[in-house]
């Protein structure tokens, strides 16, 4: 019974780690693309 709520736990924390990087991609995708819209349009 223990073991089973230990692995419970490792896969909550895993799926919880999985949905920080996807919103640390995100968030690194759209600065990306904003810096690459100034450089274009803006083209200085």
């Amino acid at each position: 019974m223990k073991e089973q709520k230990v692995k419970k736990q490792k896969t909550y924390i895993s799926i919880r780690l999985n949905i920080m990087f996807l919103c640390i991609f995100v968030l690194f995708s759209a600065i990306i693309m904003q810096l690459g819209k100034v450089q274009i349009v803006e083209g200085e």
